[in-house]
């Protein structure tokens, strides 16, 4: 159904890019969304987005394979074959999450959670938690966590990611933005590493990892995006959130942290990211990198392999709605023009 990931996420769950700059093509957000659309009013946009469009979808169909046949191709299901001179993979980035299999991890007694199956702040009250990962998934629960009251919160970060903040003295940063745009990538880390030190403060102080790259950057070469502060920063700097080594291992109640040091935490949540779970389906192509990503997205095209297009599978600095609002035309008259 219309933004059904979206409806199983937690309900304090927010687009971190603002309204303005996040609608898609031919609607916008309706002004009781707010500046940053909870997760039902998202949903909401979604599921009028498509009785706008008055196209038909066939839910429920999961395609298992698709191949050339001929000049066309062909897409299979259990239930039909669908033969096309197009095909568009549009299915995202975030298919199928990803956990690294930590020796021990089937002994933990506590709970051990993706970040896409927290159940929300709540359910932490009093507990004691440790976030695995430093990006933008982690430090967005921990935007939550900071509210309430806990035993203890543990980071368990491998590598630093820029944290900017959400707003800039009241002022949404993600609209400033459009200005960033046509400038250089060392210029635009530049300013997000000078935003992130004002606003946010020395996190490396604080134990984080200094980021291996800036954050457009970062983003350009593997897809990670900044962390958006909501309260995160300002709890690590008082010391509510606690940096630690990564993890060794699981020993029942007890996560073993690399250096030797060990905690014992209620909750273990995930924000070690996601794949895109394309491999059964495109395998035999070889259009896809060791993680399963498309070697090629938008309105790239492989020469090797005509007809066949993805979209929507690279995250963008500027916002990801944003982009596909942009990259959408530029797609339909790629293939418009083969069709020509």
């Amino acid at each position: 159904s219309p933004g059904e990931r979206w409806s199983k996420r937690h309900p304090q769950l927010r687009l971190n890019t603002h309204k303005w700059l996040s609608h898609l093509p031919g609607k916008r957000f309706d002004k009781s969304a707010g500046a940053f659309p909870t997760r039902d009013a998202f949903v909401q946009y979604i599921e009028d987005y498509v009785r706008m469009l008055k196209t038909p979808i066939d839910f429920g169909v999961r395609i298992d394979r698709v191949r050339k046949d001929g000049e066309n191709w062909l897409a299979e299901s259990e239930k039909c074959s669908i033969r096309a001179r197009n095909i568009v993979i549009a299915t995202g980035p975030d298919h199928v999450q990803f956990m690294p299999g930590w020796s021990g991890r089937e002994t933990f007694t506590g709970e051990l959670l993706h970040a896409a199956e927290f159940p929300g702040a709540a359910h932490c009250e009093g507990k004691s938690v440790l976030l695995v990962g430093a990006g933008n998934s982690s430090v967005d629960i921990a935007n939550h966590l900071a509210r309430i009251e806990t035993k203890a919160i543990w980071m368990s970060a491998r590598g630093g990611s820029t944290v900017v903040p959400q707003y800039i003295l009241g002022a949404p940063t993600h609209l400033l933005t459009p200005a960033l745009r046509p400038l250089p990538v060392p210029m635009v880390d530049a300013v997000a590493s000078m935003l992130s030190r004002w606003f946010c403060g020395d996190l490396q102080s604080r134990g984080m990892p200094r980021p291996p790259m800036g954050a457009l950057s970062r983003m350009l070469a593997d897809g990670a995006a900044p962390g958006i502060g909501n309260g995160y920063s300002k709890a690590l700097r008082a010391g509510k959130i606690e940096i630690v080594p990564t993890i060794e291992r699981f020993e029942q109640d007890v996560v073993l942290l690399k250096g030797g040091r060990s905690v014992t935490p209620d909750i273990v949540i995930c924000g070690t990211g996601y794949r895109t779970g394309l491999e059964m389906m495109l395998g035999e192509l070889d259009v896809l990198d060791g993680e399963g990503a498309p070697l090629y997205s938008g309105d790239e095209a492989s020469p090797a392999h005509s007809g066949l297009w993805f979209f929507g599978f690279r995250n963008s600095f500027w916002g990801n709605l944003n982009e596909r609002r942009r990259e959408a035309p530029r797609l339909a008259e790629m293939i418009l023009a083969g069709e020509r």
